[in-house]
């Protein structure tokens, strides 16, 4: 993300500043380095099936399992 930054910083100031735009460009930076966005065509899938799931998928059902809080540590 620094590095997105600093050339944002180098740049002739064109484009306004962005949190956002910045955070996305160094997570894509990440993923394309580990080689996870290498295969388009199973990405370009997934996010099919993610868009085409309803909001409310699997919400229909209590989850009554307990949730576990760790310690925080001192």
């Amino acid at each position: 993300m620094i590095e997105s930054i600093r050339r944002w910083e180098e740049g002739s100031g064109g484009e306004p500043w962005s949190y956002y735009a910045h955070w996305l460009e160094a997570l894509e930076t990440v993923l394309a380095a580990g080689g996870a966005l290498s295969d388009s065509l199973a990405l370009d899938e997934r996010t099919r099936q993610v868009l085409a799931t309803p909001r409310n998928a699997n919400h229909h059902h209590a989850h009554r399992e307990p949730v576990a809080v760790s310690p925080a540590l001192r």
